[in-house]
């Protein structure tokens, strides 16, 4: 009886787990169908919004441009000629002592790399496009709907364009999502995304106005950017007009000004005649949701591998170091715009770079105490690399990111203050700021309330204590300032976190 009873019992729990399992399973058939129709309206609400966007700024658009004439260009924070020479510090009775060697010779090696496969697979309605990203291929799948022309440069002419290639929205939107993943996965910034965009217009289409209607379209409608199409007066071809983040100065672009918010925007024309008058378009409300393009690196730049290596000395160590450097990142970083110092000072070196900065430096705060390890940096910085001004170099002025600094034979004073800042915010955790004299520019630490240099320049800036470390002044110490700026209070230029 007992043994009828059990099975009964398990007969009644299975069938009531069963019961219950099948109740579940209809709720959650029925839930997942109440979200998918949920997710199905409200994709449908966005596009029809998004198409009446499209089609409010296309109407927009075709009205009469104005003619806009106040182009300007920002001036670079040095207007006292540099030095033209890197000085030599006398020798000082510091109880921090090396003694130094000659500066290596400027020595670089070049790496094999295996060749990649290109393993896309090509997908049905689409056309695989390779783009030479600075020696780079990138491949990229693109409808051939994508593949219009805006016809002209007049204002109907774009008008019509733009309400053309928002019927292919769902099409923009997934090559819109590659470059976002390609520029992520190189580390590249926000000016990056609209480098890739630029590379597939100049694939996809010839003719320069073709170029500018894509690019603006992406870059606005899909990227979200403030960017801005204009008719040069000179040729009466399109020009492309970008946002640069406004909070910083962008040196090498002219731009043309927009009120949004009572406040003057800048644009600046980076595609297009190199015209001082364009016409254009005056504020759009729609704009004022967009965003400025940043410059900032957020990660490590590495655009494939490095291929490149360069022998440096470590005299403070005696030793040496072979610096990898990717010519592909050296390429990308002459085509951003140059800019404001801090941007320099935080943007990080290359991963494989790190990994033997890291075997050199990694352990100097457990080998030294803190002066003595920053002067390690210090002297690595001064005579490892050979000086030499930008209008000697190149004939103009060009800042360096740090990884620059090892891949060009020569640097001056804003490159090697980068470059020290840098290893020594990244290495030793101490805060640096930046130092500009007329002409010149330096950097100071900050060793903490519990550490006293003595015969040292120092600077109060926030309540603490910075000593004066010039990465330019060749065997200076911690405290050495250059004789001539002895009288000069340097302006500070404050550096973010890392």
């Amino acid at each position: 009886m007992k043994k009828k009873s059990y099975i009964l019992i398990c007969f009644l729990v299975v069938s009531n787990f069963c019961v219950s399992q099948q109740l579940f399973d209809d709720f959650k058939k029925s839930s997942d169908e109440a979200l998918n129709n949920f997710l199905h309206k409200r994709n449908e609400a966005f596009e029809r919004f998004t198409a009446q966007q499209n089609a409010e700024f296309a109407s927009f658009v075709e009205q009469q441009w104005q003619l806009f004439d106040d182009f300007r260009r920002a001036s670079t924070p040095f207007l006292e000629p540099k030095l033209q020479n890197a000085p030599v510090a006398s020798k000082t009775n510091s109880s921090l002592s090396f003694d130094f060697d000659d500066v290596i010779e400027f020595i670089v090696k070049s790496i094999s790399m295996p060749d990649k496969q290109n393993n896309a697979v090509p997908q049905k309605n689409l056309t695989n496009i390779t783009v030479d990203f600075y020696g780079e291929n990138l491949s990229f799948s693109v409808n051939d709907n994508l593949r219009l022309s805006v016809g002209g440069a007049s204002e109907s002419n774009v008008a019509n364009y733009l309400r053309n290639i928002s019927k292919y929205s769902a099409e923009t939107s997934n090559l819109w999502s590659d470059i976002f993943v390609t520029a992520n996965k190189f580390g590249l910034n926000e000016w990056g995304k609209y480098l890739i965009t630029k590379s597939i217009a100049e694939s996809l289409f010839v003719n320069k106005d073709d170029i500018v209607a894509f690019s603006f379209y992406m870059l606005r409608n899909m990227g979200g950017y403030k960017a801005k199409v204009g008719r040069s007066v000179v040729s009466g071809n399109l020009v492309l007009l970008l946002a640069i983040d406004n909070t910083k100065e962008v040196y090498n672009y002219g731009f043309f000004q927009f009120k949004e918010n009572d406040k003057n925007v800048k644009y600046y024309l980076v595609y297009g005649d190199d015209s001082n008058k364009i016409y254009t378009y005056n504020l759009n409300n729609q704009d004022l949701n967009l965003a400025q393009i940043k410059l900032d690196f957020d990660t490590p730049l590495s655009i494939g591998y490095c291929d490149k290596i360069r022998e440096l000395k470590i005299n403070g160590l005696n030793t040496t170091i072979n610096l990898p450097f990717n010519s592909k990142n050296i390429a990308f970083l002459d085509d951003v715009p140059q800019t404001v110092f801090p941007i320099y000072f935080v943007s990080a070196m290359s991963q494989e770079s790190q990994n033997m900065l890291n075997e050199k430096f990694g352990g100097l705060n457990e080998l030294y105490s803190v002066p003595k390890a920053v002067e390690v940096i210090l002297n690595f910085v001064q005579t490892a690399f050979d000086y030499k001004t930008d209008d000697d170099q190149f004939g103009r002025e060009k800042y360096f990111y740090p990884e620059e600094v090892i891949a060009y034979p020569y640097c001056d004073c804003e490159d090697r203050s980068a470059l020290f800042g840098w290893l020594v915010r990244r290495y030793l955790n101490l805060s640096v700021i930046g130092l500009q004299y007329p002409g010149h520019l330096a950097t100071a630490v900050c060793f903490g309330d519990d550490i006293t240099i003595d015969d040292a320049t120092a600077y109060n800036y926030g309540g603490k204590k910075y000593y004066v470390c010039d990465p330019t002044y060749i065997n200076a110490k911690v405290g050495q300032e250059m004789p001539q700026f002895k009288n000069i209070t340097p302006k500070v230029i404050k550096l973010k976190k890392m």
